[in-house]
């Protein structure tokens, strides 16, 4: 696959952007809105200092204009990637590319979600100072899929091996358990979830050791750093869902690959021994679930603290990196402002 080879930067100034905002769908606002008041720094702040970063990058002229990106930050820039080279271990990383490696999963069947990946992909590379991986499933030429290679994001196709067992195995109770997650509605959106466990196993994967795994609903708020893990795991780290409670919440996670591709046959065991449909009582629904039982004792020991999984329903976090927009999403903070619902 050949991804973008030229950079092309538009950047607002800080007034024009301010002045926007008035312009934007509602959602877009509420999101902002929700940022500002929750996180304690508006996204005007935000926008400014990627305009700020954006000033010493040095900007390339191409030979095609970059595709304008229908992002929230109204950014439309293409960042240049080698496949080649993408081997790097956390303990030594390459000359080439130092930045930590994080990895999403994503299809074009999800259009609802688009903008929310969008912006997710901008401030992981432009504040977050990651590298991005995307499993994608899905036609290579559907508009999502240019618009992931022609913004920097290394794009790997896995089909798992699995598929069809865990669809047997969860489709006789998946009405049932649409109650836990509306994943369980068809075996692609289930499919899609699970695909996660399969990271340790790729072999575009098999060099990393330390990896962040994210949903698409997010936004880096500052560069990341494991400053604030304590102690690495073994396994996977993840943060509390709701409350301070186990089980955690699967949404984000630090995944160590060595010790997750050792134990990802007792995983698979783990999952196709369920009689529930794929949901795991106490434990919760699908891979998240699945993570939690299996891991459950390690799990509880290296718990991430709240700056990497900060939502907009709890507490402040002042020096949140990542946000994570769990339950409601801005298109359901619109829906509720018009609808009442």
């Amino acid at each position: 696959m050949k991804l973008a080879s030229d950079t092309k930067l538009h950047s607002l100034s800080s007034r024009r952007t301010y002045g926007a905002v008035a312009h934007w769908p509602l959602a877009r606002k509420l999101l902002w809105l929700v940022c500002s008041a929750v996180i304690g720094a508006s996204l005007y702040t935000y926008i400014s200092d990627i305009q700020a970063n954006a000033a010493n990058v040095k900007i390339q002229s191409g030979k095609q204009a970059a595709r304008a990106a229908p992002i929230w930050f109204n950014l439309g820039w293409n960042q240049p990637y080698s496949a080649a080279g993408h081997g790097i271990k956390f303990a030594s990383p390459s000359q080439e590319d130092d930045r930590f490696v994080w990895i999403f999963t994503y299809n074009d069947q999800s259009s609802s979600y688009d903008s929310m990946m969008q912006a997710a992909v901008t401030s992981a590379i432009e504040v977050g100072h990651l590298r991005p991986f995307c499993l994608y499933s899905g036609s290579q030429t559907s508009p999502v899929y240019h618009w992931l290679a022609d913004h920097g994001v290394i794009l790997v196709r896995h089909t798992p091996a699995w598929a069809d067992q865990f669809w047997q195995a969860a489709e006789p109770l998946h009405l049932q358990n649409l109650v836990h997650s509306h994943l369980y509605a068809t075996k692609e959106t289930m499919t899609g979830t699970f695909q996660r466990i399969d990271i340790p196993i790729i072999p575009e994967f098999r060099d990393f050791q330390y990896v962040l795994f994210s949903d698409t609903d997010v936004l880096f708020l500052s560069k990341f750093s494991l400053a604030q893990v304590p102690q690495l795991p073994p396994y996977v780290a993840m943060a509390p869902e709701m409350t301070d409670a186990f089980p955690y919440n699967a949404g984000i996670m630090l995944m160590n690959l060595p010790g997750l591709r050792a134990t990802y046959s007792s995983l698979l065991a783990t999952i196709l021994s369920n009689r529930h449909g794929l949901y795991f009582p106490g434990y919760g629904p699908l891979d998240q679930g699945a993570y939690n039982q299996h891991y459950e004792e390690s799990i509880k020991k290296h718990t991430l603290n709240k700056v990497y999984n900060a939502k907009p329903y709890q507490s402040c976090v002042p020096d949140a990196m990542l946000l994570h927009l769990h339950g409601p999403k801005p298109a359901d903070y619109e829906r509720f402002y018009n609808m009442g619902q």
